[in-house]
């Protein structure tokens, strides 16, 4: 009998065409070892596999390399999809900001609340001249930067849509003092 260094299974040597002496070395645990057909066309396929997994492996790394020198004309190795992903979203969010520059500040005196009330309608009125079917009740008004008592902060503004983005922009010149930017 030979057994199956795979498998386990043992098999008659006339069934399997080996000789008695061939059995003896084998049995001998001289580092031979013998895998049965069964095995053998498995371990044909699991090479078969693993050379073809090697290969798109292989396959997707030159994939990778070639699209970073295209998008970013580059071969970077500290490319990280991950902050691409983020930056991107990122994009997406401030598609529907627009900042109002040069809209004086509200009394440095009065609320913070009341500031926001000043400003809120300093802004309806201003988007009300660019488009006047734009509703201004939904917006909320953020000055950008520190306040000092020289300087006129921008006031940036988040709107529904980058097709409202795109009208108040086509309409801004409309204003002549404001003016107004996307982003």
């Amino acid at each position: 009998m030979v057994t199956c260094s795979i498998c386990k299974q043992k098999f008659m040597h006339t069934c399997v065409n080996l000789s008695v002496n061939e059995v003896r070395t084998l049995n001998g645990n001289r580092g031979y070892d013998w895998t049965c057909i069964g095995c053998r066309a498995m371990g044909k396929d699991m090479k078969d596999l693993k050379a073809l997994i090697i290969q798109l492996q292989n396959d997707i790394k030159d994939l990778r390399d070639k699209n970073l020198r295209i998008v970013y004309n580059r071969a970077s190795p500290d490319f990280d999809f991950e902050d691409v992903m983020t930056e991107f979203t990122e994009r997406q969010k401030r598609r529907n900001n627009i900042v109002i520059f040069k809209v004086s500040e509200p009394d440095q005196n009065k609320s913070l609340k009341e500031q926001k009330v000043i400003d809120k309608n300093k802004v309806s009125a201003i988007l009300n001249t660019v488009a006047s079917d734009l509703p201004t009740t939904n917006i909320k008004p953020i000055r950008l930067g520190a306040s000092a008592a020289s300087k006129i902060r921008p006031i940036k503004i988040i709107l529904e849509s980058e097709t409202t983005v795109s009208s108040v922009l086509k309409n801004s010149k409309r204003l002549n003092r404001t003016r107004i930017s996307s982003k």
